[in-house]
């Protein structure tokens, strides 16, 4: 099926990238960075797997512990490590990520919607919950720090959104 192929390398790009950034990044960012790319390397590997399902004679693979798991897995990463604060230019990394998964989440969510399959769209419905998760965790990460910049300027650095 061509929309997981294009997936499973849409989600591979995103893996190179956050490793690239994971070069580069502080030690605040660092623990987050390695997160995601282990999320990352999962997506990519359900992707390949579901790939060259024919869902008429069988299901999708589960979801690896990851992906079922990203919500206390992202927990107990802020609790434990993230404990050094965060530097001011950590904010356009987060940027950048925040937009790639809002990207992929609108990615799955199209794909959930064009597929004829039920099974199939399930499937990409339910990627597109976990990239919908990560995405709100990165944005809170990204509030933090506003915050952080407003406190030191005086003054709301960015125009204020609801999302």
């Amino acid at each position: 099926m061509e929309s997981m192929k294009i997936a499973c390398e849409l989600e591979t790009a995103l893996q190179r990238q956050l490793e690239l950034f994971s070069g580069a990044s502080s030690p605040y960012l660092t623990p987050v960075l390695h997160f995601l790319i282990d999320i990352q390397v999962e997506f990519a590997e359900s992707l390949s797997a579901a790939e060259y399902v024919n869902v008429d004679l069988s299901g999708y693979p589960p979801s690896g512990d990851r992906l079922r798991n990203a919500s206390t897995d992202w927990k107990k990463l802020v609790e434990d490590k993230l404990t050094l604060p965060a530097e001011t230019g950590d904010i356009v990394l987060l940027w950048s990520i925040y937009t790639a998964i809002d990207r992929m989440e609108q990615f799955y969510r199209q794909a959930a919607l064009n597929s004829v399959h039920p099974l199939t769209r399930a499937y990409f419905a339910s990627l597109a919950e976990v990239k919908m998760l990560l995405r709100r965790r990165t944005d809170g990460l990204i509030r933090v720090l506003y915050n952080d910049i407003w406190g030191k300027v005086g003054f709301a650095p960015f125009a204020l959104r609801k999302d």
